[in-house]
C-alpha cells in the first residue's frame, strides 16, 4: 500500500481546516452513490461500490487524524 507523506498529510489537514475544505469533504459524503433497485447481483454490485466511495472518504480523515495523533503524542514526550 501506498503511503501518504509527512507533507501531503499536512497539506491535506490545513486545506480541511478551512471553509471550503469543510464545504469539499461535505460535498463528498453527500454524494455517496446509492444502491439501485435491480437484481441481486446488481444490488450487491452497488453496494461495494457504496463501500468503497464511503472507505475512500473515510481514509481521508483517518490518515489525516492518525498522523496527528502521533504528532501530538511525540511533542508531549
Amino acid at each position: 500500500m501506498t503511503e501518504v507523506s509527512k507533507a501531503t498529510t499536512l497539506s491535506w489537514r490545513k486545506f480541511l481546516q478551512t471553509e471550503a475544505g469543510v464545504e469539499g469533504m461535505l460535498f463528498l459524503r453527500e454524494r455517496t452513490p446509492s444502491i439501485s433497485k435491480g437484481d441481486a447481483d446488481g444490488i450487491i454490485f452497488d453496494a461495494g461500490k457504496v463501500e468503497g466511495y464511503k472507505n475512500a472518504v473515510d481514509t481521508i480523515s483517518e490518515i489525516i487524524a492518525v498522523r496527528q495523533q502521533k504528532e501530538e503524542k511525540v511533542e508531549n514526550e
